[in-house]
């Protein structure tokens, strides 16, 4: 294309290539000798620096032999090692553990948890809550429960034992099964859509367009680096992809994934019993069934009870999205599990930039490599030709005064 590094190479040998050929007839004489030389020099080094730039994405002129000597189609034949520089210079540089979580503890979780559709949405929430009611009219036996609570219960220590036992004692169940089962199908249904893809795209570029601040100019390495492993739509993709199977693996009780999950579970259910912060609110929730219990047991109408419920509910929301101590504890819980997933899952990392690395097989790497970085690659020409120039007069001149 006119204008590009590319043509402005060619022009710069041809230009030379026609200098050699009408200098020599007039190279016994200074002038002509030392154009001769120039010219002779810079064709040299232009053809030499064109082998090499052309050899990284195709064989020039068909040359692949001797391979001792020849080494071209360099791209197509050095795939896996491509992909593994690649891959750690993600991993281990641009996204290692370090970087991540630094990230995270710098993260505001709690809030990010508020602006989840189903509980920022009015309308959702109540859904939401109308969904559980309908499952526990199903499955609990809201009077005994109560009941069993007020009686058994009151003191809290042994409260909290109750719940942390309930949480350990409900891994496994067919209703735990059950709950884990339907979070991870709307989890799925939320990633399948357009809203969130947008979302992942819309993130991805602004850390990529801040690493690319960050670190200044681009270079051959850098543009390969944005065009595939850095590429927001295919990391994307690969998100999706692998985030998909997860959340479908999770759905098999025997899975790793599943046994990694219940752990996790298990683990802040210690976590409760531990946080003082936790323990207050969970109490507080307690102190307060406790307190209005007759009006739970006598009452008749059960959907006013589950009106008056829903509009408790409701206010003690927005009581916790302004609650400092609760927010400080949710973050510290989420930053905790989120740093031991990235300490213990890291290496992931490297696997999803290898797997959208593989996407594409050898002539679309080469294709893309081109258009991304290949005219950046004739400067290297158009230098080999004027430095070639340069030592040509340079050698002339000594070897004509000497």
């Amino acid at each position: 294309m006119k204008g590009s590094n590319k043509h402005k190479a060619t022009v710069i040998l041809v230009f030379f290539a026609i200098g050699y050929f009408i200098s020599s007839a007039f190279k016994n004489n200074f002038i002509g000798g030392l154009i001769s030389s120039m010219c002779g020099a810079a064709l040299i080094g232009g053809l030499a620096d064109w082998f090499g730039v052309t050899a990284i994405f195709k064989k020039p002129m068909g040359i692949n032999w001797p391979r001792k000597i020849f080494r071209t189609d360099i791209l197509r034949n050095s795939k896996n090692k491509f992909i593994f520089t690649i891959r750690d210079m993600v991993q281990n540089d641009l996204l290692n553990k370090d970087k991540i979580n630094e990230k995270i503890r710098n993260h505001d979780f709690y809030s990010l948890i508020w602006d989840v559709p189903e509980l920022k949405d009015e309308v959702k929430f109540n859904s939401m809550l109308d969904t559980v009611k309908s499952e526990i009219e199903k499955n609990v036996n809201i009077k005994e429960s109560i009941t069993k609570i007020n009686e058994n219960y009151i003191d809290n220590d042994k409260y909290i034992a109750f719940i942390e036992k309930i949480l350990k004692r409900s891994i496994g169940t067919t209703y735990y099964n059950k709950v884990l089962n339907y979070a991870a199908d709307e989890a799925i249904n939320v990633i399948e859509s357009d809203l969130f893809s947008g979302f992942m795209e819309e993130v991805l570029e602004e850390v990529i367009a801040k690493y690319k601040e960050e670190k200044g100019g681009e270079g051959f390495g850098d543009k390969l680096l944005y065009s595939f492993a850095l590429n927001p739509q295919l990391l994307s993709d690969s998100i999706h992809d692998r985030t998909i199977k997860y959340l479908n693996k999770i759905k098999f009780e025997e899975s790793n994934e599943r046994i990694e999950l219940n752990e996790i579970i298990k683990g802040s259910a210690n976590y409760i019993k531990d946080n003082e912060k936790i323990r207050n609110v969970l109490i507080s929730l307690k102190d307060n069934l406790i307190s209005n219990s007759d009006l739970f047991l006598e009452q008749i109408d059960y959907e006013k009870v589950y009106i008056s419920f829903k509009n408790y509910v409701t206010e003690q929301k927005v009581k916790l999205q302004e609650n400092e101590e609760v927010k400080e504890s949710v973050n510290k819980f989420i930053k905790k599990v989120l740093m031991d997933f990235v300490n213990s899952k890291h290496d992931e990392i490297g696997n999803l930039v290898e797997e959208s690395l593989n996407k594409y097989d050898e002539d679309e790497i080469i294709k893309l490599a081109e258009d991304k970085a290949g005219d950046d690659l004739q400067i290297i020409r158009i230098n080999g030709s004027l430095v070639g120039g340069m030592v040509g007069i340079v050698i002339f001149l000594v070897s004509y005064f000497i």
